[in-house]
């Protein structure tokens, strides 16, 4: 891996990285879906757009046709960045033996997984799950080296 690469420079930034795209990804594609449904109930649910039915497209349609298809590119985008990255953050947390600190990375930066949930999963303390994940990123940071 090139020296300059974000997960060599700055671990804990480029896992965020991954986790906050995979956050991304999840809200375009509810924005998507909203947009959906409020074209298929008329717009019921944009109450400050006027719909103009003397049209064969009103406004509102175009509007919300515009919006998902900026939303789907966006959505493109956002998954193409994600799977590139995960790949990379993948390949490195596999370099690190199996262990809890290995599991607690993919919980918290690929499932995307509150660290409560991970540390009823470990069956350790909130605080004991913070410590073990500043341990698992110097790990990573090595194993990113």
């Amino acid at each position: 891996m090139p020296l300059q690469h974000p997960a060599v420079t700055d671990p804990l930034g480029f896992l965020r990285s991954v986790l906050h795209c995979r956050i991304r990804i999840d809200e375009y594609q509810g924005a998507i879906d909203d947009y959906a449904l409020y074209a298929a109930y008329g717009g019921g649910g944009v109450p400050t757009l006027r719909r103009s039915d003397r049209h064969n497209k009103s406004r509102l349609e175009e509007i919300i046709t515009g919006r998902m298809a900026e939303l789907s590119d966006l959505l493109t985008q956002a998954k193409d960045q994600y799977i590139k990255d995960r790949k990379i953050a993948m390949e490195i947390m596999l370099r690190i033996p199996d262990s809890p600190y290995r599991n607690l990375l993919i919980w918290r930066y690929i499932k995307g997984q509150y660290m409560d949930d991970i540390a009823q999963k470990l069956g350790v303390t909130l605080l004991k799950t913070f410590c073990l994940h500043t341990m698992a990123l110097a790990i990573f940071s090595e194993a990113a080296q």
